[in-house]
């Protein structure tokens, strides 16, 4: 979990000023990324964003 957090989160710093982003991940990631939304039963877009949200509290 923590190494996928970090991947998409450094992605993400790179695109901040766009209010849709697309971005492209391994099959490792994705699929790790599908099976945490499917867990939670939320898509995968809001499993991102609960990461953003997560990183921004840790800072």
């Amino acid at each position: 979990m923590e190494y996928l957090k970090t991947t998409i989160l450094r992605y993400l710093r790179r695109k901040t000023k766009k209010k849709r982003l697309t971005i492209e991940l391994d099959e490792t990631l994705y699929n790790e990324l599908k099976r945490i939304a499917k867990k939670k039963r939320l898509s995968m877009g809001a499993v991102i964003r609960l990461l953003i949200l997560d990183y921004k509290e840790e800072d």
